[in-house]
């Protein structure tokens, strides 16, 4: 028996009602910015331990079975045009085709792929195609361990450096990490500061970060210069800037604490005229960031850069009026509208909000049903983890599309790549129940463990499963046993259900054992409240390592 995919971000499983109209507030909880739902489809376990074998095996959905891979379909028409265009020649089609493959957008992942149009495009020297190509090549150069692809790698960004700020960028974080070059201050700085004379504001915001204390040399940080070039990035629109910024005077880490200036500052760059400070007011007076909360003040900063065109404030005035928040009625319709003008713009967040509010009551082959898939694929395609998650979960349990495994693993990939955590579970599942060689369970087992090193309780439920089963070579009850206490506690029913059983196969040295085991496993932190990203990173974020 398979339990129902989880609609809730508390875990529980949530079965449809049959209403006939949408319930708002608990859609509300699940749109973009408040956090993604998850929907994963945990494996239940029969029996769990068998008193003859002290083990059991485990019941596989029939949601999800062996299949043989189908031949890959048409290419999407966009994907044609590009191609058409790079064949005849077009190297900035080229490189446009390179970073569609190797991010998985409106196409399936396939690094090999990108990196023959990359090449192509690199052949007619096209500026666009250095900084990607370079961190393809790195990314794929199995951990530094090619050193002819690490070596490739950075002499292209290097070739490029002094005319591109983008691979001066990329040189500087990879000095700044240590990252398949030796950790260097000096150079992460050299490099930072020649992006940023070149007139990438970016280059100032990298600057800034170096310098904080946060980037990893805290015996370096220079506060003063720190803020000065954060300021430089920021008035010249680089939000990121903002807040990095904002964060060093709000905590105080290397200065005096001065939450006042934080607040002054973002209301001056308001006043000034940029939509995205006043986002950025909204949100200070809605959490009071230096200031007293007052939502009122927060409401009209939001409706200020919603008006002036901001698509990240109108997404926000879409979640309040569905939310009834901030002294507002609950009003669905006027949600809608703010959200469709973002989407309008391209937004992602947006048409993911879309998504979720036209998916709750729409059937399979309805208009409604069309919209919701053209709104997901929308916000899958320009790379949002929570979006293509959600299409690769429609599309394993075949909810408003045809059930097709092949593209349900296809969207999971990129968002497992970008740590997704759901994904990473989801696309472990299929793996496991499809396994046709020892590196489907390898990378398998691999989704579990990180999922469950960051802290998820559904993973440390998988995990346990794994120690219990005896598939990794290995049964060990106690590590099992805390694995699913962690899970319990945390709230995931399965785990609560079967905890007894393995408890009580367990001696009192090795329910000890797994007290200590717990302690240590409750201290990963994971929060299934935790607010999702309002947009897709930025290239400017202190996002993951890179590449």
């Amino acid at each position: 028996m398979m339990a129902r995919s989880s609609s809730s971000l508390s875990l529980r499983s949530t079965p449809d009602t049959g209403r006939s109209f949408p319930d708002y507030g608990r859609i509300a909880a699940r749109l973009c910015h408040h956090g993604p739902e998850v929907s994963l489809r945990p494996f239940l376990l029969v029996g769990f331990l068998a008193l003859a074998s002290a083990l059991t095996t485990l019941s596989v959905s029939a949601a999800i079975v062996s299949e043989a891979p189908r031949p890959e379909d048409a290419l999407p028409r966009e994907i044609l045009v590009l191609q058409r265009a790079a064949e005849e020649g077009s190297a900035k089609a080229a490189v446009d085709l390179g970073k569609l493959y190797a991010e998985g957008r409106g196409v399936r992942p396939n690094l090999s792929e990108s990196e023959k149009w990359l090449r192509k495009a690199l052949e007619s020297r096209e500026p666009g195609a250095y900084r990607p190509l370079a961190l393809l090549l790195l990314r794929t150069s199995n951990q530094g361990e090619d050193v002819e692809r690490v070596a490739e790698g950075l002499s292209i960004l290097r070739a490029a450096a002094d005319t591109d700020p983008g691979c001066a960028i990329s040189l500087g974080q990879l000095h700044a990490r240590g990252q398949f070059v030796k950790q260097d201050f000096a150079e992460a700085e050299r490099r930072f500061q020649a992006a940023a004379d070149a007139g990438a504001s970016a280059g100032w915001y990298w600057l800034g970060w170096l310098l904080s204390g946060d980037s990893g040399f805290p015996d370096r940080a220079d506060p003063a210069r720190a803020e000065s070039s954060l300021e430089k990035a920021f008035d010249e629109g680089n939000i990121e800037a903002g807040r990095l910024l904002v964060k060093l005077l709000r905590e105080g880490a290397h200065r005096p604490k001065d939450e006042a200036k934080a607040f002054r500052i973002v209301a001056a760059a308001a006043e000034k005229g940029s939509s995205e400070a006043q986002f950025f007011l909204g949100e200070l007076y809605e959490k009071g960031g230096g200031v007293t909360a007052d939502l009122s003040q927060a409401l009209a900063a939001y409706r200020k850069a919603a008006e002036a065109g901001n698509l990240k404030a109108q997404n926000k005035l879409g979640l309040l009026h569905i939310q009834g928040a901030a002294g507002l009625e609950a009003d669905p319709e006027v949600a809608q509208q703010w959200f469709v003008k973002a989407a309008e713009k391209g937004f992602a967040p947006a048409h993911l909000n879309l998504a979720i509010i036209l998916a709750e009551e729409a059937e399979y082959g309805t208009e409604a049903a069309k919209r919701a898939i053209d709104h997901l694929v929308v916000a899958a395609s320009a790379g949002m983890p929570d979006a293509q998650d959600r299409l690769g979960s429609w599309y394993r349990d075949g909810k408003l599309v045809p059930r097709d495994l092949v593209a349900a693993s296809g969207w999971f990939r990129p968002a497992a790549n970008a740590g997704n955590l759901s994904a990473k579970i989801n696309l472990a599942q299929i793996l496991e129940a499809n396994i046709r060689n020892l590196e489907d369970l390898k990378t398998s087992l691999g989704l579990y463990a990180d999922a469950a090193t960051a802290g998820h309780p559904v993973a440390h439920f998988h995990v346990a499963r794994l120690l219990v089963s005896g598939i990794t070579g290995q049964i060990d009850l106690p590590r099992a046993h805390a694995h699913l206490s962690v899970a319990a506690k945390a709230g995931f029913p399965l785990a609560a259900q079967n905890l007894p059983t393995v408890a009580e196969k367990l001696t009192d040295e090795q329910l000890a054992a797994s007290e200590e085991m717990q302690a240590k496993l409750s201290s990963l932190k994971w929060s299934a409240a935790a607010p999702a990203a309002s947009a897709p990173q930025a290239e400017t974020s202190p996002a993951p390592p890179i590449p």
